[in-house]
């Protein structure tokens, strides 16, 4: 049987926001790479901001709070 703590994260996702994850399969377009200053100032921006301003920024960006099942690195496989 399926505990409610398992229920919860199927269908809210995890509270755990690792932007790591999500920098190692970031995709990038337009001219930026991973080594563009632009993008390594996101990234540290990104890694400085406490777990309410990181919800506020996923929030933003994909009409979530939280992360995948699987975490941020998995993001991308949904799209």
């Amino acid at each position: 049987m399926i505990r409610a703590e398992e229920l919860e994260l199927i269908i809210c996702g995890s509270e755990k926001l690792d932007f790591y994850e999500l920098q190692k399969v970031a995709r990038y377009e337009d001219g930026y790479t991973k080594d563009s200053i632009t993008m390594k100032h996101l990234w540290e921006v990104l890694h400085d901001m406490n777990l309410e301003d990181k919800k506020k920024f996923i929030f933003f960006t994909t009409g979530c709070d939280r992360a995948p099942i699987n975490g941020l690195g998995k993001y991308l496989d949904y799209k």
